[in-house]
């Protein structure tokens, strides 16, 4: 009695607070459960139920968990020894049989019979890695010793075997071989330096050393099928499926006993030790390594990667920039070429992922949801997912325009082509119509093509502009189910893969060339389809993994070692390079090709769109003026013009400007105003060319409007009477032109100051009246020659701003070139146009005859002078609007009354005038007065408007 209250108490103690005391952990099929060493009847623990088929266990004593791996759910997960807080610590396994922990550096040890591989993971889950994949058939079991740095495993396939490897998985032997079939369980006497192992086929328990040396047979135990094997002191326990019980043996060896009965076959089994196993290795101390520290002999260790690669320190890891992209349901995984790492950070906890890509410039990752409908954006710095575009139907493919910073997507339910910018920020659809089924999708980025699948009714692969236009059916017949494309830039060739015919095809751009590549005897499913580096790389649901095969085509196919974890269902596949996308270029690549949304390349340039929220923002600007008219030559003109923005959107307006003969004169960038009114004022003394002006501007979205205007351009204007002052305003282009323009003789004005003397004055006069007549007896000369106008305008220097005009000196007798000459001359008196003398002695009679005129009349108006004692000659510059050239004599200077003028009559001084002479105010003289200076621009502007008065049409 006293013994049972003694068992009852021990029984509820145990239950209540957890065990004190070491126990036997097994596996029974669908629970875990924890029993007496003492006695096989006594459960130390409360049985862990609810499981699928628990296999392997093990335990971590510093946080009493309980680990075990399920070949049902295909998982390796954790739990707390009192049955709470249930965790998986590794999942996307094939047949996980045994696992081992390494207490030391904190990592679970696995093997895997249905990949035949061997993987570590940390136990809370972190950096699960292949560590050896290769020359395994069905490895078991698996045991460490962490303090050595070594693990050892059993491998019943065809050639059965027992090896050891460091825990780094360098360093493998093979220790135990022949008389060997079906090795099952294993486990290590670490103080004796020996293992144990089982033989479910030989039926028989054997022992060596740890390098394979002193084998020797424990116990046979014919007729039962013993699996799993733990050491506790000097005993065995060993577990047998055939009759569901433990039993134990001395480890010495001689007979066994039966130890425990369960109602279902036990398998894994360990003794649950509440002390700390203690022990160092290399890896001791921690913070040694990036991701996973793996301990080796002589207090050594090697760090390795889970995902990137081992950079040159042996220690820090950094995903490679080449590497597989694939979507495989809840996943997104980056698979590194020909190694066993994961290239890039699993992205986990996905729904039902479909089609793939990255941008090239962040690294984020865009996928397609089949069960959500929409298409998700991946961060690749926090992991965060951002939904992009929502409410499609079925999302079959995907392609990242990075340059221009939009997305295309297929989508088979609504049968359409759609794009969305990169951020979110914006939708539209491209194809709407002719479509069945589109599945697979790729750009040609630099070229501005997309090229795309459809294996509706009648399979078909298309090409179009990446804006929907000119679209084309390059590939049609002998089709079934186009999935996968993609695309060869520099070859201009496209591949895809046909899951219905299980074939991989090519074809150059425009369809031709079409070639098989291959045709596997056995069945495949491919889904999508990767170039990269001679390869071919296409992702298969039947095999649930990448394939890979030469460019060139053939039946040398290669199934993908994957690392951990295995593949469900992949699907989506690109070849992720960041360094050889960056290297393209198109006409987004500079400012989104100055669109305000969307801007997409097409061949030879690029279009800008705008989504259904921003379309009032893609209108047209609305560009008027200027008019078009006739002018006069050299006459300031403006030329006036109205843009119309878009008040909605206030940055609607990128650029505008003016352009002649369609060569840009002039660009203003950027504005917010609603309106822009912008003129071009073409000053006066400047040669208007006659053409055709344009106003022009531009939108956000790069789109051009533009107003244009021709622009006749006449000669200098027939003088008008004077009597009758004309004024011609710059910015008015509808001024009536007169029918023949005429050249006319330029008025000459004269300046005198009130204390200068008659003889002065007379002078003046007398010079002023002799440079005009040989000034129009030069253009009668050469009234036939079209180049006068530009002779005259060559000898003008323009002023600078607040400046006086430049006075330039010229000859009597411009010097005209010889082709000139010769035109209305002739070369010798043989020609029709040679010299006429009698022309010459006409213009000398007339000329002896006005000079005696004018001699005559300056005496009368010196007398005149003098008599009227205080007056002036009144006289103004003429306006530059009406003349941009006035002839004038040097008196217009005012020089004082003691200036010495010049002496040579047949000097001529001329000089421009244009509008910024009179912000220096021109003088203006009123009889019986002294020179009054004008205040104000206003008054300068009259003054400088009245008409001017030639002298020589006083003298008329």
């Amino acid at each position: 009695m006293l013994a049972l209250l003694v068992l009852l108490f021990q029984s509820f103690f145990l239950n209540s607070h957890g065990a004190s005391t070491d126990f036997l952990l097994l596996s029974e099929t669908n629970q875990l459960r924890g029993i007496s060493l003492t006695s096989g009847s006594a459960d130390v623990i409360t049985a862990i139920g609810g499981l699928s088929r628990a296999v392997a266990v093990d335990f971590l004593a510093e946080t009493e968990q309980l680990v075990w791996s399920d070949v049902i759910d295909d998982t390796i997960s954790v739990i707390n020894k009192n049955g709470t807080n249930k965790q998986i610590l590794l999942k996307g396994l094939s047949v996980p049989d045994g696992l081992a922990i390494d207490w030391i550096g904190q990592n679970v040890f696995f093997t895997d019979t249905g990949l035949d591989v061997i993987g570590v993971v940390g136990v809370d889950g972190s950096f699960p890695r292949t560590l050896i994949n290769s020359a395994l058939d069905e490895p078991r079991a698996i045991a460490v010793d962490p303090a050595a740095g070594y693990m050892y495993w059993t491998d019943w396939g065809a050639t059965a075997k027992i090896e050891r490897a460091y825990m780094s998985g360098r360093g493998r032997s093979t220790i135990i071989s022949g008389n060997l079939r079906w090795p099952n369980g294993l486990c290590l006497d670490i103080a004796g330096k020996r293992i144990y192992w089982i033989d479910a086929s030989y039926d028989k328990i054997e022992s060596s050393n740890f390098d394979g040396s002193g084998r020797k047979v424990i116990s046979s135990i014919l007729g039962y099928h013993p699996y799993g094997i733990t050491l506790d002191g000097s005993n065995l326990f060993w577990t047998d499926w055939s009759r569901r019980a433990i039993y134990k043996t001395p480890k010495s060896g001689g007979s066994f006993v039966s130890f425990a009965t369960f109602t279902a076959a036990p398998f894994g089994v360990t003794v649950y030790r509440n002390a700390l196993k203690g022990g160092a290795n290399g890896c001791s101390g921690g913070g040694k390594c990036d991701q996973l520290c793996l301990p080796e002999p002589s207090m050594s260790f090697a760090c390795a990667c889970s995902y990137g690669e081992l950079q040159n320190d042996n220690r820090t890891c950094k995903s490679p920039d080449n590497y597989l992209l694939v979507g495989d349901i809840d996943s997104v995984r980056g698979l590194a070429i020909d190694s066993l790492d994961n290239a890039a950070k699993p992205r986990t906890g996905l729904t039902r992922a479909i089609a793939v890509d990255y941008d090239s410039l962040t690294d984020d990752i865009y996928y397609t949801d089949v069960s959500l409908d929409s298409v998700e954006r991946i961060s690749s710095k926090s992991g965060s997912r951002t939904t992009i575009v929502s409410h499609l139907s079925i999302p079959d493919g995907i392609a990242v325009d990075w340059i221009s910073r939009n997305l295309f997507y297929t989508d088979s339910g609504l049968d359409r082509i759609g794009m969305a910018r990169l951020d979110g920020s914006g939708h539209v659809v491209v194809i709407a119509s002719g479509l069945d089924q589109p599945r697979g999708i790729s750009l040609a980025l630099e070229e501005g093509w997309m090229f795309w699948t459809d294996w509706g009714t009648i399979p078909k692969i298309e090409k179009a502009w990446m804006d929907g236009t000119n679209r084309k059916t390059i590939v049609t017949g002998n089709l079934g189910w186009p999935n996968g494309v993609t695309l060869d830039t520099r070859t201009q060739t496209l591949y895809w893969v046909d899951a219905k015919l299980d074939r991989v095809e090519k074809c150059d751009f425009n369809g031709n060339g079409r070639t098989l590549l291959s045709q596997p005897s056995d069945p495949i499913h491919p889904y999508d389809l990767a170039l990269d580096d001679g390869y071919l790389y296409w992702t298969d649901w039947i095999a649930k993994n990448v394939v890979r095969m030469p460019i060139d085509g053939g039946s040398n196919h290669s199934v993908y070692a994957l690392p951990f974890p295995r593949l469900k269902q992949p699907s989506g596949l690109v070849f992720h390079n960041t360094t050889a996308r960056r290297l393209e270029r198109n006409s987004c690549s500079v400012s989104n090709g100055n669109c305000l949304q969307f801007c997409v390349a097409v061949p030879g340039g690029r279009r800008c769109a705008c989504s259904a929220s921003k379309s009032d923002a893609c209108k047209p600007l609305i560009v008027s003026g200027p008019t078009s008219t006739t002018v006069y030559q050299l006459n300031a003109v403006t030329l006036n013009c109205t843009v119309g923005g878009l008040v909605t959107t206030g940055i609607a307006i990128s650029s505008f400007g003016w352009k002649k003969n369609g060569i840009t004169m002039r660009t203003q960038y950027g504005s917010s105003s609603a309106d822009i009114r912008t003129s071009w004022t073409i000053p006066a003394a400047t040669k208007l060319d006659g053409g055709l002006y344009s106003c022009w501007a531009t939108n956000r979205y790069g789109t051009r409007t533009s107003s244009s205007a021709l622009l006749i351009v006449a000669d200098i204007p027939t003088t008008v009477n004077p009597t009758t002052p004309t004024t011609t305003n710059p910015t008015t282009l509808s001024t009536a032109i007169p029918t023949t323009p005429k050249v006319t003789t330029p008025a000459v004005t004269t300046f005198t100051s009130s204390t200068q003397s008659p003889n002065t004055a007379s002078r003046f006069i007398v010079k002023s009246m002799m440079a005009t007549t040989r000034r129009a007896w030069k253009m009668t000369e050469a009234v036939n020659t079209p180049s006068v106008y530009d002779q005259i305008r060559d000898q003008i220097t323009e002023p600078a701003e607040n400046q006086q005009p430049t006075l330039v000196t010229e000859k009597r007798r411009p010097e005209i070139p010889s082709e000139k000459r010769d035109q209305f001359r002739g070369n010798d008196d043989t020609e029709p146009g040679g010299p006429n003398i009698w022309l010459y002695v006409g213009f000398s009679i007339m000329g002896v005859v006005v000079l005696i005129c004018i001699v005559l009349i300056a005496i009368l108006f010196a007398r005149k002078q003098r008599r009227s004692a205080g007056s002036n000659i009144s006289g103004a510059p003429s306006s530059p609007a009406t003349h941009a050239v006035t002839f004038r004599n040097e008196a217009f200077r005012s020089p004082s009354p003691s200036s010495d003028y010049p002496k040579k009559t047949e000097d001529v001084v001329y000089a421009t005038i244009e509008e910024n002479i009179y912000k220096k105010p021109p003088l203006n003289k009123v009889p019986g007065s002294h020179y009054a200076v004008p205040k104000t621009r206003a008054a300068a502007t009259a003054a400088a408007t009245t008409s001017s008065t030639s002298l020589y049409m006083q003298m008329k």
